[in-house]
């Protein structure tokens, strides 16, 4: 059975979510749909629409979070705008971030 690009991003995502890096997801994926499967490049894509936040090579970013509470504490009224240029991410990164720290969006306070 030959792997569609669902297949495979499906894999990705599996692999995304256990926490391995880029070359061992495409490692992983080669071995179980081919040699010429998916491309590093192309995983790296995909980790980064999955998560935003991984480095150049594939390994995860803890310390934005991090990051993200510091910048909170000095002012919590900054916008996504703002944060999102602060710590060089998309703006869909901190929303999702701030929404896991049960931080709220009030419009028009």
């Amino acid at each position: 059975m030959e792997a569609t690009s669902t297949h495979i991003r499906n894999c990705m995502l599996f692999l995304f979510n256990l926490g391995k890096n880029t070359a061992e997801a495409n490692q992983l994926i080669c071995q179980a749909s081919g040699k010429n499967a998916v491309s590093i490049y192309i995983i790296k894509k995909w980790f980064k629409k999955f998560g935003d936040d991984f480095d150049l090579n594939g390994r995860p970013q803890k310390t934005k979070d991090v990051a993200l509470q510091e910048l909170l504490d000095e002012d919590a009224t900054q916008s996504t705008r703002v944060l999102t240029k602060r710590l060089q991410v998309n703006q869909s990164t901190i929303q999702r971030r701030l929404r896991a720290m049960d931080k709220v969006l009030k419009i028009g306070h």
